[in-house]
């Protein structure tokens, strides 16, 4: 199943709200400003409900955390 900001980055594609020549690899890494901008585009444009905060929406592009490393202590032998 698509995530979130897959489903928003093809609406916004298909509404002609974003170029296609736009990646989704630069639609997932835009900066807060671009975030904002696109909120208020997608409002706007009724991609994304007025009901929607902008909170909630700039949720989906935070990025998923890689799952941690497990810590590996090493033993030292003293001979």
């Amino acid at each position: 199943m698509e995530d979130k900001l897959q489903l928003l980055y093809n609406s916004y594609i298909e509404n002609g709200l974003l170029s296609s020549q736009t990646t989704f690899e630069q639609f997932s890494q835009a900066s807060p400003d671009v975030i904002q901008s696109l909120y208020q585009t997608g409002v706007d444009g009724k991609v994304v409900s007025s009901q929607t905060d902008f909170e909630t929406f700039s949720s989906s592009f935070l990025k998923k955390k890689e799952p941690s490393q497990p810590i590996v202590e090493e033993e030292v032998m003293v001979s």
